[in-house]
């Protein structure tokens, strides 16, 4: 049941990243989208806040993002158009006992074009960004003291109708890191997961109607939409993700060459020495891999292609009988993995001469036992499973050396060792 619900969750969130582009739009007087405080939303030693905006006038200190206070103390952090002193400032401010903020150029925002702004603390600098390139820099030695208020969209706390945004607000992101120029520049307009690491909150607003503003990340911080309309939002481009590996015989390890490897509705063939690569749209797909002297080959999991990374699957694939490739195995033989050092899978291949009970149980260097990937009945035959580093409760194991041993018929007919690298 976990595992279904997971698997749901990562399906509708690739849902949210394709869907028609949706962002809302604020008045400038009333309209706000407020995420109730929580611990992981005050960032203190390193912060980068982002959003696509499109403003629609300049006036006062129009709020696009904002979780500072003044109430006890200077406190929190805030990114806005300062239109103050010189109209038309983008502004990053962070609150320690005192104001700091960095400026970029006057004038940086167009009226009513999409334009990507962020801001960022490392512990001695905070920086400015339009549209992926620095726009400001201020020296700052210290850390961003914690605001006792909600996090705030379009909006600000204290309800100042001076601080109220004026426009569209898009693709908004919080990160307890600091982003650098390139890591801001590459990934402004590729539709992020919710699992990148330091993301604490992803508000992608492209619910397209009703009232609360999803945060994809893990840690659930869902917004309440007071006032915001949905409109048009900003067309995200998603870079394509890759899935490569090898396509082997599971007896010999030999190449396969010509096998057709298919993900969703992406199909690529394998070259000589058993290789494939293909470029895939991001996404949640089926991958199976079929060559004309093999069996059909499915494999067991869903394969989550993300943009600009490489998902690695191996496959074994098992010769039909009369296909000249092999015959049925009369021993059985518990063969090393592949590949072996490995990251994040590898298979495990193994021949029983007739109809058994297997049990195929992985081992940690201290005996405990990781997981159960075979405990059933099997057919005569030769067998691949593939290991994808995961324990019985779902959790990613650790870098180390593990052991896998086969059991048929309730006697131990083998034990491996190999050796997982992260």
């Amino acid at each position: 049941m976990k595992q279904t619900l997971v698997l749901f969750f990562i399906l509708l969130s690739f849902t949210c990243l394709f869907a028609q582009n949706y962002s809302l739009d604020f008045d400038g007087v009333d309209d706000y989208v407020e995420i109730i405080d929580a611990p992981e939303l005050n960032p203190t030693n390193a912060i980068t806040v982002e959003a696509w905006i499109k403003m629609e006038s300049y006036y006062d200190l129009s709020t696009i993002v904002a979780k500072d206070d003044w109430s006890i103390a200077e406190s929190g952090y805030v990114l806005r158009i300062d239109n103050y002193s010189n109209i038309n400032t983008p502004q990053f401010q962070i609150g320690s006992y005192g104001w700091f903020s960095v400026n970029a150029p006057q004038g940086s925002i167009p009226n009513d074009v999409w334009t990507h702004v962020a801001g960022t603390f490392d512990g001695s600098f905070l920086k400015i960004y339009i549209n992926g390139v620095e726009a400001g820099s201020a020296p700052f030695s210290g850390s961003i003291v914690t605001a006792p208020c909600s996090f705030y969209i379009g909006g600000h706390h204290n309800n100042y109708v001076n601080r109220q945004w004026d426009g569209l607000v898009d693709e908004v992101r919080l990160w307890n890191v600091c982003r650098t120029e390139s890591e801001i520049l590459l990934n402004m307009e590729n539709p992020l997961t919710g699992s990148e690491t330091g993301l604490i909150g992803l508000w992608r607003l492209q619910e397209g109607s009703g009232s609360i503003a999803f945060d994809l990340t893990a840690n659930a911080f869902d917004g309440m939409i007071y006032g915001a309309q949905w409109v048009e939002g900003y067309p995200m481009t998603p870079d394509d993700g890759s899935v490569s590996g090898l396509v082997l015989e599971d007896l010999t390890w030999l190449p396969i060459e010509n096998a057709i490897v298919t993900i969703g509705e992406y199909e690529t063939t394998t070259f000589e020495d058993g290789s494939y690569t293909i470029d895939v749209s991001p996404g949640v797909y089926q991958l199976t891999c079929e060559h004309d002297d093999y069996q059909l080959y499915i494999h067991p999991d869903s394969v989550i292609v993300e943009s600009n990374l490489i998902t690695e699957i191996n496959i074994n694939l098992t010769p039909l009988i009369g296909s000249g490739n092999t015959t049925l195995p009369h021993v059985t033989e518990l063969k090393c993995n592949y590949p072996n050092p490995f990251n994040p899978t590898t298979s495990i291949s193994f021949s029983i001469p007739e109809k058994s009970n297997v049990e195929l149980t992985i081992f940690n260097i201290r005996g405990q036992k990781v997981k159960t990937l075979v405990n059933s009945n099997l057919v005569q035959g030769n067998h691949s499973i593939i290991w994808n580093g995961i324990d019985e409760l779902n959790k990613p194991v650790s870098s180390g050396v593990y052991f896998y041993k086969l059991n048929v018929n309730g006697k131990t007919k083998g034990r491996k060792k190999m050796l997982l690298l992260k």
